[in-house]
């Protein structure tokens, strides 16, 4: 019984939990039927359908990224090296 006719004609309230219930078992039955992917695999796939750059774009993209993190490096150390102070009491 389509959902339409529900709404348009008057059910008893068997009717309805019938339907509704048959609706359950087919949703059920189309979750279980749908194939599960791992974590990595459906990343693998959301990186194929990005649009490949070109080798020139990737080679800045990791300079970019080394770029950042000798920045970052560098101002750690910097931190590390600056002289302790005593505290004064």
């Amino acid at each position: 019984m389509p959902a339409l006719d529900l709404l348009e004609h008057a059910v008893s309230d068997g009717e309805l939990c019938h339907y509704l219930n048959a609706r359950r078992l087919d949703m059920r039955f189309a979750m279980a039927e749908t194939p599960k992917l791992s974590v990595e695999k459906a990343l693998e796939k959301l990186r194929k359908t990005d649009t490949p750059k070109s080798r020139n774009a990737q080679r800045t993209d990791e300079i970019q990224a080394l770029d950042e993190e000798r920045k970052r490096l560098r101002a750690q150390r910097l931190r590390l090296e600056r002289p302790q102070r005593r505290p004064t009491e």
